[in-house]
């Protein structure tokens, strides 16, 4: 329990993207991708 890494984080973003773009709520696109770059760098 508390353990939380970057696939678990990735995940969590992807299902909050996923569902903001099913119910139509308007989001600035990109957000996914950005963290994707920040997790592969290692930061």
């Amino acid at each position: 329990m508390g353990h939380v890494n970057a696939h678990m984080t990735l995940g969590a973003l992807a299902v909050m993207e996923a569902g903001m773009v099913a119910l139509g709520i308007p989001h600035g696109p990109g957000a996914l991708a950005a963290a994707t770059q920040v997790v592969a760098k290692g930061a």
